[in-house]
This record gives structure tokens, C-alpha cells and sequence, in this order.
């Protein structure tokens, strides 16, 4: 099927131009459409809280270096009981 074939490589298109390399992947983007991260991979609700919190609060415009990052990761506590 011509338009199934047409909608896969739209697909590989946009993946491609999201740098997504592996699957399943979660890409968070800003609010025109680019990307801020990816992550790669399964990932439990306690992985992703930081991710969520960081993107939600706008934190992530405030990370410059790995530094940043890390102390971002050493402050964050999570709200999501074992």
C-alpha cells in the first residue's frame, strides 16, 4: 500500500530529524517545536519525574553545564511513593 509506505517514511523522516536512534525514546519539546531532550529507553515514573519537573517548571532553561545538572539531580526529590 502505497499511502502505509508514504506514512512510514514520514515517520523515519521525523525521527531522523529528532535524533531518535532507539526505541522506545521520549523527546520533550519547547513550545515552537524543538527539541530540548531525549531520552532513550524505558523509563520507570521515578526516572522520568526529574525530566518532568525540569520541563514543566522551565528549569531546563536555566541548565547550562553538567555541573548545573548534576546539582539540579542532587536537590530534586521526588513526590512518587515506592
Amino acid at each position: 500500500n502505497s499511502a502505509q509506505k508514504k506514512g512510514r517514511n514520514s515517520l523515519h523522516q521525523f525521527t531522523q530529524y529528532m535524533n531518535v536512534n532507539a526505541v522506545p525514546s521520549t523527546v520533550f519539546l519547547d513550545e515552537a517545536g524543538g527539541p530540548i531532550t531525549i531520552l532513550q529507553g524505558e523509563l520507570s515514573a521515578k526516572e522520568l519525574e526529574p525530566y518532568l519537573t525540569l520541563i514543566s517548571e522551565n528549569i531546563f532553561k536555566k541548565i547550562k553545564t553538567k555541573e548545573d545538572w548534576e546539582d539540579f539531580q542532587k536537590k530534586f526529590k521526588s513526590k512518587i511513593k515506592e
